[in-house]
């Protein structure tokens, strides 16, 4: 799958499918690049495809048949980056309601949390947003247990 948009005025409806394409995918949070010069933010994920969206109760996806992507997000005016993960963790999080756009940021959180905190967040201000998201393969690395 390859989906890519941008511009001051992406509609609702697809910032929310790519909240539900990216929801409960792994962040292999130690692999994210940030490039300031370029305006770059790469995000690689280990993501389920959406077999259902739904607006009420949770989405449906196909945890049998994990896909590697790239989400690429262009324009990027500031990156900021908290990560609390303990020593030992592993190498990703699963994202919590997927990659959220609004307005001029981008945000993923973690779901994994401690005493209210998430592990890992990252938020991006972007002077427009742009985003891509790149399937690598037909199948992924599977999640760790």
């Amino acid at each position: 799958m390859r989906l890519q948009v941008s511009g001051q005025d992406i509609p609702a409806e697809v910032l929310d499918l790519i909240a539900s394409i990216t929801d409960r995918a792994r962040l292999r949070y130690a692999e994210v690049v940030y490039d300031p010069d370029r305006g770059e933010v790469r995000l690689p994920l280990t993501r389920l495809p959406l077999v259902r969206q739904r607006r009420v109760l949770p989405n449906v996806h196909d945890s049998d048949h994990p896909r590697a992507s790239i989400v690429t997000v262009r324009n990027v005016l500031a990156c900021t980056i908290e990560d609390q993960t303990p020593a030992g963790f592993g190498d990703e999080v699963q994202l919590l309601f997927g990659i959220q756009v609004r307005d001029r940021q981008v945000y993923a959180g973690s779901a994994e949390e401690s005493r209210g905190q998430t592990f890992y967040s990252i938020t991006l201000e972007v002077s427009e947003p742009s985003l891509e998201i790149n399937d690598a393969g037909e199948s992924a690395r599977q999640p760790e247990a």
